[in-house]
C-alpha cells in the first residue's frame, strides 16, 4: 500500500514539473498534436491555411435591383387593385407628393387670414404660434370676444393651428359632429365638414396632412352661425393623397371633433400622366 502511494506521489511531482518547465508554445503544440491525433468528428480541426484574408477596402455594397412596374404587373396573381395602387404611386412620384401648390397673389387677395399669416412671417420667432400646431396658441378671452368687437375681429383674422386643441373642459355645451367622420374627395374637388356648438362662438380646424381650406391654409377659424353650426370646405389638391387627419375645436365647447378626409387621384389624371 505504501509502495502504491509512493508511485502516485512521484507521478504527481513529475506532472507538476512538466507543467512548470515546458514553454507555453510547446504546451500549445503538444495539445494541438494531441487533438489532431484524436480528432473529434463533431468539431473538425481548423485548417488555418484555408482562411482567406479579407480586403475590406474592396468591399462594395450590393443593392437589390429595383423591381419595375412591368415585372410586378406580370407576376403571378397580380390583382387589379394592386395595379391601380402602383399607378397611383407612379403618379405621386411624378407630381411632388407632400408639396402644396405655390400660393399666388390672387390667393392672398381672397383671404384675410392668409394675409395675416404672411404679415406674421416677417417675425416668425415672435409669432411662432401662427405657424405650428405644436406651439400653444394665445389664451382665449371669452368676455372680450363677446364684448370687444376689435378683439373678436382680430381673433377671427389672426388664425393659429394650435387652436384645434383649445377647448373649455368646464363648458356646458359639447361640440357635435354634423358631417360624416370619413369622407372621400378627388383632387380638384371639395367636401364640406361641419360641427355644431355654441351660436356665435369661434370654431377652429386644423389639417395635419395637407389639403387646404377656403382660406388657402391648412388651418382656419370661423364663427358659428345662429344655430351654432360651423362649416368648413376642404379642398382636395395636388400634393395630397390618401388620409388627411383633421381636428376641430372651440374654446367655448368642452371637446374636440376628429375627421378623416381621403383624397384620391382621379382615374383620368392617372391614365393621362402615366401614359406620358
Amino acid at each position: 500500500m505504501k509502495l502504491i502511494k509512493g508511485i502516485l506521489y512521484t507521478l504527481l511531482l513529475v506532472a507538476l514539473y512538466l507543467v512548470l518547465t515546458i514553454p507555453e508554445e510547446e504546451q500549445v503544440s503538444f495539445i494541438s498534436e494531441k487533438a489532431h491525433s484524436e480528432p473529434n468528428k463533431s468539431l473538425p480541426a481548423l485548417d488555418l491555411a484555408k482562411i482567406r484574408k479579407v480586403d475590406y477596402a474592396n468591399f462594395k455594397r450590393v443593392e437589390k435591383p429595383e423591381t419595375t412596374r412591368e415585372e410586378v404587373e406580370h407576376s403571378k396573381g397580380f390583382s387589379e387593385a394592386t395595379k391601380s395602387l402602383h399607378k397611383s404611386m407612379d403618379y405621386v412620384d411624378k407630381n411632388d407628393y407632400g408639396y402644396s401648390p405655390r400660393l399666388t397673389q390672387k390667393n392672398a387677395e381672397e383671404s384675410v387670414q392668409l394675409r395675416s399669416i404672411i404679415e406674421a412671417s416677417k417675425d416668425p420667432v415672435a409669432n411662432a404660434s401662427r405657424f405650428s400646431a405644436a406651439i400653444e396658441p394665445k389664451p382665449f378671452n371669452k368676455d372680450r370676444y363677446l364684448n370687444d368687437p376689435k378683439y373678436k375681429s382680430d381673433y377671427l383674422t389672426e388664425v393659429e393651428p394650435g387652436r384645434a386643441f383649445l377647448t373649455d373642459p368646464k363648458a356646458a355645451n359639447p361640440l357635435k359632429r354634423i358631417s360624416p367622420y370619413l369622407q372621400t374627395v378627388e383632387q380638384g374637388s371639395t367636401v364640406e365638414l361641419s360641427v355644431q356648438g355654441v351660436p356665435g362662438a369661434p370654431v377652429s380646424i386644423t389639417s395635419f396632412d395637407l389639403g387646404k381650406f377656403d382660406n388657402h391654409l391648412t388651418f382656419q377659424t370661423v364663427e358659428a352661425d345662429s344655430s351654432g353650426i360651423a362649416r368648413f370646405t376642404f379642398h382636395g389638391m395636388e400634393g395630397t393623397i390618401e388620409d388627411t387627419n383633421i381636428l376641430v375645436a372651440s374654446p367655448m365647447s368642452k371637446n374636440s371633433i376628429k375627421f378623416i378626409i381621403n383624397t384620391q387621384i382621379s382615374s383620368e389624371k392617372l391614365n393621362s400622366k402615366n401614359s406620358k
